[in-house]
């Protein structure tokens, strides 16, 4: 698996994005916290600090082809939780930084497994035509909390108060539970809940990445489509369609024609060769 390019941006002073790449796989990572005080960690935000601390048990478990990637991704949830539990402070669980992960891996015989869990996206190319694999159960939350957001941006009033008592209800209530959405964890199960396809030798010409800030591209600004997002990645690369993205978002600051939570989100993304 050959890194074509890489792009990650943050929407805010931290960076909450997290993306990595061996020769054998390549993943995309978007952490978050809910509106929760005090810090539990000592990076400059929680979600940073639990978005770099998942990269680095990534790296350590997928340097190499593994044998069974499933089995390296759960090694990798087990030194996570390991880490963290000796790094941080305690809290309850749904005051605990989280994260949404995309995953691509080629194990020893060349076979492709592609993971995920949250909102992140794979897109499959193969001689132009895409695949998109990864679904999420935030979706729902989210469109119904912009929903209740736009009228009151609409009046110029202070969105934030409203915004801030739909995270703590969904974080506390939703994450990670049955009829509500599943991401990464340091101490909530979450391995059951991860999306798996494997694709024979052959099946991927190249693979993007991507979190879903970098896909506001797609299904926010709809300046894109899936198979035009791929083919201008290849062709002008990752940063020029970064820089794109934020004039998007800059032209939309009140986020009235493109209605959206935050006006800028961290965005990243990955463009691999799958070598075949």
């Amino acid at each position: 698996m050959r890194l074509v390019d890489s792009w990650t941006d943050a929407g805010r002073p931290s960076n909450e994005d997290a993306w990595g790449a061996t020769p054998a796989a390549a993943w995309v990572i978007d952490g978050t916290k809910g509106p929760f005080e005090p810090s539990l960690t000592p990076g400059p935000t929680d979600a940073t600090w639990y978005a770099q601390l998942l990269n680095i048990c990534l790296l350590e478990h997928f340097a190499a082809a593994p044998l069974d990637p499933r089995g390296a991704l759960a090694s990798a949830a087990e030194e996570l939780s390991r880490s963290y539990r000796r790094e941080a402070k305690a809290a309850p669980a749904h005051e605990q930084p989280s994260a949404c992960l995309a995953l691509a891996s080629l194990d020893k015989s060349g076979e492709m497994h592609l993971f995920n869990i949250g909102d992140c996206r794979i897109l499959v190319e193969k001689a132009g035509a895409i695949r998109q694999f990864g679904s999420s159960g935030i979706v729902p939350f989210e469109t119904a909390a912009i929903a209740e957001l736009v009228p009151l941006r609409a009046r110029g009033a202070d969105p934030w108060p409203r915004l801030r008592a739909i995270f703590r209800r969904n974080f506390e209530e939703a994450m990670n539970k049955p009829g509500g959405y599943w991401v990464t964890h340091p101490t909530l199960p979450w391995l059951p809940a991860v999306q798996q396809m494997t694709l024979s030798a052959g099946e991927a010409d190249h693979l993007l990445i991507a979190s879903d800030g970098f896909f506001r591209l797609v299904n926010v600004f709809g300046a894109y489509d899936e198979a035009k997002l791929v083919a201008t990645a290849l062709a002008g690369g990752l940063a020029a369609l970064g820089a794109e993205l934020r004039e998007m978002e800059s032209k939309d600051a009140d986020c009235l024609r493109y209605p959206r939570l935050k006006a800028m989100d961290d965005a990243s993304a990955v463009l691999v060769n799958s070598g075949k």
